[in-house]
Protein backbone atom coordinates (compact mmCIF):
# COMPACT_ATOMS: atom_id res chain seq x y z
CA UNK A 1 0.00 0.00 0.00
CA UNK A 2 2.96 2.33 0.04
CA UNK A 3 3.56 4.97 2.65
CA UNK A 4 0.00 6.30 2.97
CA UNK A 5 -0.92 4.29 6.14
CA UNK A 6 2.32 5.39 7.79
CA UNK A 7 1.67 9.01 6.82
CA UNK A 8 -1.92 8.83 8.13
CA UNK A 9 -0.75 7.33 11.44
CA UNK A 10 1.81 10.11 11.75
CA UNK A 11 -0.89 12.72 11.08
CA UNK A 12 -3.18 11.04 13.62
CA UNK A 13 -0.43 11.19 16.24
CA UNK A 14 0.20 14.84 15.44
CA UNK A 15 -3.49 15.73 15.77
CA UNK A 16 -3.78 13.80 19.02
CA UNK A 17 -0.69 15.51 20.42
CA UNK A 18 -2.01 18.97 19.54
CA UNK A 19 -5.42 18.11 21.02
CA UNK A 20 -3.90 16.89 24.27
CA UNK A 21 -1.74 20.01 24.40
CA UNK A 22 -4.89 22.12 24.07
CA UNK A 23 -6.56 20.21 26.89
CA UNK A 24 -3.50 20.67 29.09
CA UNK A 25 -3.47 24.42 28.39
CA UNK A 26 -7.04 24.57 29.62
CA UNK A 27 -6.35 22.28 32.57
CA UNK A 28 -3.50 24.36 33.98
CA UNK A 29 -5.52 27.52 33.54
CA UNK A 30 -3.26 29.31 31.07
CA UNK A 31 -6.28 30.27 28.96
CA UNK A 32 -10.01 30.13 29.53
CA UNK A 33 -12.32 27.86 27.58
CA UNK A 34 -14.05 29.48 24.64
CA UNK A 35 -16.20 28.15 21.82
CA UNK A 36 -13.31 28.39 19.35
CA UNK A 37 -10.80 26.63 21.60
CA UNK A 38 -13.26 23.90 22.51
CA UNK A 39 -14.20 23.33 18.88
CA UNK A 40 -10.56 23.23 17.82
CA UNK A 41 -9.67 20.68 20.49
CA UNK A 42 -12.70 18.54 19.67
CA UNK A 43 -11.94 18.61 15.94
CA UNK A 44 -8.28 17.73 16.50
CA UNK A 45 -9.17 14.73 18.64
CA UNK A 46 -11.91 13.62 16.21
CA UNK A 47 -9.49 13.96 13.28
CA UNK A 48 -6.94 11.85 15.13
CA UNK A 49 -9.47 9.03 15.53
CA UNK A 50 -10.65 9.23 11.92
CA UNK A 51 -7.12 9.28 10.52
CA UNK A 52 -6.07 6.33 12.68
CA UNK A 53 -9.08 4.26 11.58
CA UNK A 54 -8.44 5.16 7.94
CA UNK A 55 -4.79 4.16 8.27
CA UNK A 56 -5.79 0.79 9.74
CA UNK A 57 -8.26 0.18 6.92
CA UNK A 58 -5.66 1.00 4.27
CA UNK A 59 -3.08 -1.16 6.02
CA UNK A 60 -5.31 -4.24 6.25
CA UNK A 61 -7.54 -4.43 3.17
CA UNK A 62 -10.47 -6.85 3.17
CA UNK A 63 -9.85 -10.15 1.46
CA UNK A 64 -12.36 -11.67 -0.93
Amino acid sequence: MGNSPRYLRWLAALCATMGVFGVLVLAIGYQDLSIGRGATIALLLAAAVVLYVLARRLDYPKRK
